[in-house]
């Protein structure tokens, strides 16, 4: 899908918003795997507007967002809180 070619970036976030009780479960999902005495960069790749590049950035390494659609990463920004680094286009 070309996600520039249609409105959908504008209410992606809305229609698949984390909940804090879901992030929390992806968080416990993911701290196994996250280790940051061997790891200082994560690349979000196909990060759409950033909502696991922020909730990866809480884990306390780099996390760079990377999105073929310029609209997907419009939206980016406002979704990066955590301390990640704002989603770049790929291509």
């Amino acid at each position: 899908m070309d996600y520039d070619q249609t409105d959908i970036a504008a209410s992606y976030d809305k229609a698949r918003a984390l909940v804090p009780e879901t992030a929390r479960l992806w968080r416990e999902l993911l701290l196994p795997y996250i280790d940051r005495q061997t790891m200082s960069l994560l690349i979000d790749l196909g990060c759409g507007t950033g909502r696991f590049t922020d909730l990866l950035a809480v884990f306390g390494v780099r996390v760079i967002g990377i999105d073929p659609s310029i609209k997907m990463i419009e939206q980016a920004p406002q979704a990066c809180e955590g301390g990640c680094d704002l989603p770049t286009r790929l291509g």
